[in-house]
């Protein structure tokens, strides 16, 4: 990539408007390859050239560029806000998010789902910047975007809409606000079918927590909850989350707080997702008690 790069500045040096557009590609994958090589500061510098070639770019010819701009900077917020700079990161996900904003407007079925991404990267540099409730409207917008086409074609965007509503439920979670009744039962007719066979059998554990945690729970409910987790507690694959229900059930409700220290796979966050809501909110309960029945039915 670093080659690619090198060899394609000299060419853009001796042919700007031939080779500009290939050398900012070049940019963009080697910030990539840099960043999962955890060189962030030079995954960074490469990603800001990259974004400063097809602002030019795009001034230039909008519809050829505009895309690539929107894709250079929702990158380059990622790469900020992992660097902790997130009031930067903040401004280049908005600008981000108003492009592809421009390009659905015109042309929904290309660009709704780049969108939707972008408008995840906002709300993931908002919560990180304690601004819970205005990244919880920015997850919203995301999955309310992405429904359409999660719906036609689930196998292809229905990991990001899991995503996204798992960010959304954190969001409104830290914020103290109830996730949209109506949202979340969209979600759920879309996403049940691709319920992960691991969650589908904690579904009934979850439950239980979550009613425990609600004060609904008798005296022999609670013991067989303490006794599941305890059994949790004891493999490899289940001590993290086992350990972040116990928290949820001796009262903590922060997100954060409930996973510090701990590594969850997607799995058992989305399962932590899922009693955190069914604990603390009636819609996230209803959501709960619905995949439990199915599973049952």
């Amino acid at each position: 990539a670093q080659e690619a790069a090198a060899l394609y500045r000299r060419l853009a040096q001796a042919n700007p408007q031939a080779f500009e557009p290939d050398l900012a590609t070049s940019l963009n994958n080697l910030a990539a390859f840099l960043a999962a090589l955890g060189r962030r500061e030079e995954a960074l510098a490469a990603a800001q050239e990259a974004a400063n070639l097809y602002r030019r770019l795009a001034r230039a010819n909008p519809q050829a560029f505009l895309p690539d701009l929107a894709t250079s900077l929702n990158n380059l917020a990622v790469l900020l806000a992992d660097l902790g700079r997130r009031e930067e990161a903040l401004e280049v996900a908005q600008e981000a998010a108003a492009l592809y904003r421009r390009l659905a407007q015109a042309n929904p079925q290309a660009f709704e789902p780049d969108l939707a991404r972008s408008l995840g990267t906002l709300g993931t540099v908002l919560l990180g910047l304690g601004r819970a409730q205005e990244a919880a409207g920015a997850f919203a917008e995301a999955a309310h975007t992405l429904l359409p086409h999660a719906r036609a074609l689930p196998q292809a965007f229905g990991s990001l809409l899991a995503a996204l509503v798992r960010d959304y439920l954190q969001a409104c979670q830290a914020a103290g606000i109830a996730p949209e009744d109506d949202l979340m039962q969209e979600v759920a007719s879309i996403l049940e079918p691709r319920v992960p066979p691991a969650l589908t059998r904690m579904a009934p554990l979850l439950l239980a927590v979550a009613a425990v945690a609600r004060g609904q729970g008798d005296e022999a409910l609670k013991a067989r909850v303490r006794e599941a987790l305890e059994g949790m507690q004891q493999t490899q694959d289940g001590q993290a989350l086992a350990t972040a229900l116990q928290r949820l059930l001796k009262g903590q409700r922060d997100p954060q707080a409930l996973t510090v220290g701990l590594h969850l796979d997607e799995t058992d966050a989305l399962a932590l997702a899922l009693a955190l809501a069914a604990a603390t909110t009636d819609e996230g309960w209803q959501a709960l008690v619905a995949l439990v029945q199915g599973i049952d039915g």
